[in-house]
């Protein structure tokens, strides 16, 4: 794991890429992290989803370039 620069407490921001599977859900919830972004149909994944759904993430259609659009207005 590479850290570039140091936390700000105000702004609580982790990127995470390239990520390797669904057990990045997992961090998520052990660094106690609220939201973050995830593509479409994730949540409906058995087991995971549930951890997907209780990260509130925001919701990506990777096929809609709106979608995309929407995802960086949010997060900004």
């Amino acid at each position: 794991i590479k850290v570039h620069g140091k936390p700000d407490e105000n702004v609580p921001i982790l990127v995470m890429a390239p990520h390797y599977g669904y057990f990045d859900s997992l961090l998520f919830v052990y660094l106690n992290f609220t939201n973050g972004v995830a593509r479409d149909g994730t949540e409906d994944i058995l087991l995971f989803g549930n951890l997907v759904k209780m990260c509130q993430p925001i919701i990506v259609n990777r096929d809609k370039y709106d979608s995309r659009t929407e995802t960086v207005q949010r997060i900004v």
